[in-house]
């Protein structure tokens, strides 16, 4: 059931993203990450967002928690 939430958060989270809304696509994110420590695809999506915001410094930070992560599959992080 925590799985289908998580999915439901990230979704949630992109379309926010997609529609322009950051700061609730960020929240969304953030939360899944305090739910699930090893999820990479919302690090990235944070560190997208970050860079999006001109943040470089704050992205690389992102991406170095997610590179951190016990996820058994890091491949997402490496692109």
């Amino acid at each position: 059931m925590k799985s289908i939430y998580l999915s439901i958060l990230f979704n949630m989270g992109y379309w926010n993203e997609v529609n322009h809304q950051y700061g609730q696509a960020n929240m969304l994110y953030k939360e899944i990450i305090s739910l699930h420590s090893d999820y990479i695809d919302a690090y990235l999506r944070l560190a997208y967002l970050a860079k999006k915001r001109g943040d470089t410094h704050r992205a690389i930070e992102w991406i170095d928690k997610a590179s951190k992560s016990k996820a058994k599959a890091p491949v997402n992080q490496l692109c």
